[in-house]
């Protein structure tokens, strides 16, 4: 009797704290983790067979965006690069190429060898079973970041700068890490499966990676160009598939990124159909979140300048790929927001540690 007067007790909480709507599809999203039916809704195994001319298709359409070439790069972006420091950018090239990983911007750690599930700080690998299997809070597995931190590739944006300013081709290293991770990661398997914002920042790294080094991926390695897209399509199918979680429960800079990278992917890939509906949700449900996320005075519903800066840098690609049309409508709140950022902002770059930080800095 006590420990149903405790359960409704805390029901009745959540409902007046977050709402009847949160609080029905909670137990709905709770009912199918702990029943299993997640393993239905996403299945191990690919749910969209690309067809034969998905390379040459994708290749005339790969100029979109900010995902430029090398030798496009080249031509026309040649001021940005000049004063670059290029001593602290290349001894990160130098330990990235001997194995390492920056984690959080901050520490470095070495994975010659080791598998992608495998968390760095405890020693410990994850199961490879289906993700909504796996205990994200398991202490003696330790916390599932350092996992994740590996995975977002985010080292391939120091790798393509260091080639534009030294002209010293880099896809040897970037490639054979993306195929590694690939084969070991299959379909909604894994930790690296478990976060779909994790997710979406790997797309857009991928994505920068397969645009610039276009031209040779398309003439030398075909089969791995291959194997790269169907696994973006595969992930962004989870990331679609999964969106209500962010979107409905968590409501921050989760959804902010996973609308906003499947309009991005979407636009990449339009001329699939099931990816070009992705874009219209996507651009929709972002402009969506943009609205109820940051205030008309340019402030953040986070209260963190942390992620903040993650959502500004977002919102800086998605304003890329809409043709001005959400910059023009939304010009004031977008001028509001970059003063108040500017005003917290050092000449470095540095902001004040307010608010909830995991010390993450995606781009």
């Amino acid at each position: 009797m006590g420990t149903s007067i405790q359960f409704l007790t805390s029901v009745f909480k959540i409902v007046r704290l977050m709402g009847f709507k949160y609080t029905i599809y909670r137990i709905y999203y709770e009912i199918f983790i702990r029943c299993g039916l997640f393993t239905l809704k996403f299945p191990q195994k690919s749910q969209y067979n690309i067809n034969d001319d998905i390379l040459d298709k994708w290749y005339r359409n790969s100029n979109i965006g900010f995902f430029y070439s090398r030798e496009q790069r080249k031509l026309n972006f040649p001021p940005i690069i000049k004063n670059i420091d290029l001593s602290n950018l290349k001894d990160r090239i130098e330990k990235y190429q001997a194995g390492g990983k920056l984690f959080f911007r901050k520490k470095w750690f070495y994975f010659n060898g080791i598998k992608w599930n495998h968390n760095i700080k405890t020693g410990k690998n994850y199961p490879m079973i289906h993700w909504s299997k796996i205990n994200a809070l398991d202490r003696e597995l330790g916390d599932i970041k350092y996992v994740w931190e590996r995975s977002k590739f985010s080292e391939i944006q120091d790798y393509l700068l260091y080639d534009l300013i030294t002209g010293e081709n880099q896809i040897k290293y970037i490639l054979p890490d993306i195929i590694s991770w690939i084969k070991c990661n299959p379909i909604n398997t894994g930790p690296n499966w478990f976060c779909s914002q994790e997710i979406s920042l790997r797309l857009i790294n991928w994505s920068f990676f397969i645009h610039f080094y276009k031209e040779e991926l398309y003439s030398n390695y075909k089969c791995e160009l291959l194997l790269i897209i169907k696994s973006i399509i595969d992930q962004i199918i989870h990331v679609r598939s999964n969106i209500n979680y962010s979107r409905k429960l968590v409501q921050n800079n989760h959804a902010f990124t996973e609308t906003a990278t499947l309009y991005i992917i979407g636009n990449i890939f339009s001329y699939i159909k099931l990816l070009n509906d992705y874009k219209k949700y996507g651009r929709k449900s972002f402009v969506q979140e943009f609205n109820n996320q940051i205030f008309d005075e340019g402030t953040d519903s986070q209260y963190s300048f942390n992620y903040y800066r993650t959502k500004i840098q977002i919102l800086s690609f998605f304003i890329i790929f809409d043709n001005d049309e959400f910059l023009v409508k939304y010009r004031k709140k977008l001028s509001n927001i970059s003063v108040f950022f500017d005003l917290l902002m050092r000449d470095n770059g540095m902001v004040p540690n307010y608010g909830a930080n995991d010390g993450s800095l995606y781009f």
